[in-house]
């Protein structure tokens, strides 16, 4: 149909009229939205659960009507654990149905969620009146989640044409309550900030006031030259702060140059210099040409050969009469001969390496006074195979030679060796020592052994705490002493006690036998 128009009477049922056509009469002159008064109608309040209510109020969609007349309730969905959604609640004018209903448009889960899109085609119209925002774990829902879209005329909007005037006192009060609460802090906070920039501008303005006064470009000349001086002054002080040079020259007469150059020697001057060349022995430095002046250690003492070594950095400090030698902690008289084989140490000729074996004695015996406990020089280190102990055969006694503290060994199923050492002469040792075993109910076997071969007796025992057994035997030069044990079970472990060795010599005055 092209034109249509009315309202007319109907003649013998010639003007009927749908009510679509009355829709679209109204729509022309009565826009869609809320009727604002009062100013309450249909909006959506939280219940404190997961509810929401919508007051009573009215609303127009494209020329229909619709009227709330007491709260509405609505239950929202429950929360995600993890995830948030914001669920939109619509008018919805349903074309098929014939009506128009409250909705809850459930929204989509997600970290950052947006309201569901409104459906306006043929079959629905929808006016959106609050979005819903449900966080992740909510158990309810409070005002403060709920946005009143009634007022955008986007997503509702306010019935319009008729209406003499619009009652947005709801509202405004709303977004006047959010206001107050924020204006007494913003006020604060901008006014704490005048205060702090107003402070740091008079601080810096009484700093260059004096600058300022009179002569600016004078004074500011002037104030210029004077950092300049203090900045060349701070260079050239070598004592508050070294300074550093790669040295020339010969091995024991180092020079360097310094950049501004000092115009004398000056107590507590320091210099950080890199040595051109291994000094070999006392050294002297000139700086600058001011003179040689000799390079001494802390306790006075001149350089030694090596000290200074080249491509390496040390530290000067001039005391008034010579320079000292930084950090050098290296002095004394002892040499390589006086210290253990493999072992480091210092001297006036800086590191060392220690030459001397790793013994006490050569098996000599030290002539005994009264009060001495007089003990033949043998020594044993630990080293399987690398002690020797001293015996000579005298009158039988006991005289400590080795002692061997507290051993624990693993498990050996066949008599294996667990210690040994070697003799430097002939003659009898008293051999003494304690075994014990882990377990009670397991025994465990220790036994004497000379170059490997079993010569003692077989000695066992299943106790758990220390039993000595005691034998003479008779060694040659060089022979081995060895202790072997095991266990009956292979799985125990066998303990050695007081494992001791001793000459067969008894000094005047020595009565104590072996502990």
């Amino acid at each position: 149909m092209a034109i249509r128009s009315g309202l007319f009477n109907s003649v013998n049922g010639d003007r009927r009229y749908k009510a679509d056509f009355f829709a679209e009469y109204f729509a022309s002159f009565i826009a869609n939205g809320v009727f604002p008064n009062p100013s309450t109608g249909l909006q959506v309040l939280a219940n404190q659960n997961m509810t929401v209510a919508i007051k009573p109020g009215k609303a127009w969609i494209n020329g229909y009507f619709f009227v709330n007349d007491s709260d509405y309730l609505l239950t929202i969905d429950n929360a995600d654990g993890v995830l948030n959604r914001i669920d939109r609640i619509v008018l919805q004018l349903n074309y098929l149905n014939r009506e128009i209903v409250p909705v809850i448009k459930k929204g989509t889960f997600a970290s950052s969620p947006v309201a569901p899109s409104l459906q306006r085609d043929a079959d629905a119209y929808e006016l959106a009146i609050a979005d819903v925002y449900i966080g992740a774990g909510s158990i309810s829902i409070s005002q403060a989640n709920i946005t009143d879209t009634r007022l955008n005329t986007e997503l509702c909007g306010v019935v319009h044409g008729l209406i003499d005037q619009v009652d947005t006192t709801t509202i405004f009060n709303q977004y006047q309550a959010w206001f107050n609460s924020v204006k007494d802090g913003t006020e604060q906070e901008i006014s704490e900030w005048q205060q702090q920039v107003e402070q740091s501008f008079n601080d810096w303005f009484d700093t260059v006031r004096g600058i300022l006064d009179g002569d600016v470009a004078t004074n500011l000349a002037n104030r210029i030259a004077t950092l300049e001086q203090d900045f060349a002054s701070h260079q050239a002080d070598y004592v508050k702060h070294p300074a550093y040079a790669v040295a020339s020259g010969s091995a024991n007469n180092y020079v360097v140059t310094l950049n501004p150059a000092p115009t004398s020697y000056v107590e507590g001057m320091a210099i950080a210099v890199k040595i051109n060349v291994d000094n070999t022995g006392a050294a002297t430095i000139n700086v600058n040409g001011l003179g040689a002046k000799a390079i001494k250690k802390p306790n006075g003492n001149d350089v030694s050969a090596g000290n200074l070594k080249a491509g390496s950095i040390y530290t000067l400090r001039y005391n008034g009469t010579n320079f000292i030698l930084q950090g050098e902690g290296g002095s004394g008289n002892a040499q390589p001969s006086d210290v253990l084989s493999g072992k480091t140490f210092t001297n006036d000729s800086g590191e060392q390496t220690g030459t001397m074996p790793n013994k006490v004695g050569s098996g000599t015996i030290i002539t005994p006074s009264t009060s001495d406990i007089a003990i033949p020089k043998g020594y044993y280190d630990g080293t399987i195979g690398s002690g020797k102990v001293a015996a000579l055969t005298v009158t039988p006694g006991d005289n400590v030679i080795v002692n061997l503290s507290k051993q624990i060994y693993t498990a050996y199923s066949t008599y294996t060796k667990v210690k040994e050492c070697q003799t430097d002469t002939s003659g009898t040792y008293r051999i003494k020592f304690d075994l014990f075993s882990e377990i009670s109910s397991v025994t465990v076997y220790g036994r004497i052994y000379k170059n490997g071969v079993a010569i003692g007796t077989e000695r066992s025992t299943t106790s758990t705490t220390p039993v000595t057994f005691t034998e003479d035997l008779s060694f040659s030069a060089n022979d081995l002493i060895q202790i072997y044990v095991k266990t009956s079970d292979g799985f125990t472990k066998p303990y050695v006690k007081n494992f001791k060795i001793c000459s067969a010599i008894k000094y005047p005055g020595i009565t104590t036998l072996m502990d």
